[in-house]
């Protein structure tokens, strides 16, 4: 058991943590077009990967066509245990809806979810992972929104690319088609910068939200409960979810992962832009600082024991 943790540690996890350490370092020193990368992701380079990879892979099964239900019952089971939660728990109770179920609800699938399934699964999982980052996107763009602002977010998933190049890539995936050289290269090397650029401004936004969380003081008690909610809940919700799916192998393995992880980056972003809870950011960034910590040492010991 030891030695397939230190395995998974030294080939998975420590390559993943340690990009984003390096993105931590650079950002305290120099400042680091942060929002910039996350646009650049979502409206470029992220589409380019989700499509050169599920165009080329090999032709996905009946088993794939799971993966996108499979990531919406995660969502709606962590929705279930921040509203369970935020109605059981004082600390929580006195918090706006956004601060409790975005961070409950919404996992880091694309920093941490498309590198961490790559490394420990090959293409195939990525393949799988990037179906489970395309639903979660098009759910927090719109579900997200929704929860944090009371209305609206539907509008928004009409304008992520990354839903149509889902879209396409399988169809391409199932007709057979691939694109000429000439485009097919460009788009390739695009997608290449996705999980460096996830990395990198993973670590960068890291950075910012702890010199944020320590000027705001957030309350200690829904910081830690947030991400233990999070990771915790999304155990027991993934073990349901490949239950009542049948997910077997692979998807089984990725379903669990991806249930695992920490609150999203994102989620800060989406309480900060549409919220109007003021104690909200400070509370989420925290969260997502404590859940990230915690999942360098949690990931290791369930890579191996899968």
């Amino acid at each position: 058991m030891l030695e397939s943790v230190l395995q998974a540690i030294l080939s998975v996890v420590a390559p993943v943590f340690l990009v984003a350490a390096v993105g931590f370092v650079y950002a305290r020193r120099r400042p680091l077009p942060i929002s910039g990368f996350t646009d650049l992701i979502i409206y470029l380079t992220g589409a380019c990967l989700v499509f050169d990879k599920l165009s080329t892979a090999a032709r996905f099964d009946l088993s794939a066509a799971r993966a996108p239900v499979s990531a919406a019952l995660l969502i709606l089971g962590g929705l279930a245990v921040g509203a369970l939660a935020r109605r059981s728990i004082p600390s929580l109770a006195r918090l706006g809806r956004g601060a409790v179920l975005l961070p409950t609800a919404f996992m880091n699938a694309g920093n941490l979810g498309l590198p961490l399934a790559a490394l420990a699964y090959g293409e195939g999982g990525l393949s799988l992972a990037m179906l489970f980052f395309v639903t979660f996107a098009a759910l927090q763009y719109s579900v997200g929104i929704a929860i944090v602002k009371g209305r609206g977010g539907l509008r928004e998933v009409t304008r992520l690319p990354l839903v149509y190049a889902a879209v396409f890539g399988v169809a391409f995936n199932q007709v057979g088609w691939t694109l000429p050289t000439t485009l097919a290269v460009p788009v390739h090397m695009l997608g290449q910068t996705v999980i460096p650029l996830m990395l990198l401004s993973l670590g960068a936004r890291l950075a910012t939200l702890v010199s944020s969380s320590a000027e705001r003081r957030p309350p200690l008690a829904p910081v830690l409960l947030l991400p233990a909610l999070r990771m915790g809940g999304g155990a027991l919700v993934a073990l349901a979810v490949n239950a009542l799916l049948g997910n077997e192998g692979t998807l089984a393995r990725v379903t669990f992962v991806v249930g695992i992880l920490p609150p999203a980056v994102m989620n800060f972003a989406l309480v900060e832009k549409y919220g109007d809870d003021a104690a909200a950011p400070a509370i989420v960034s925290g969260a997502i600082a404590v859940g990230t910590v915690a999942a360098i040492v949690v990931l290791p010991v369930v890579l191996a024991v899968l």
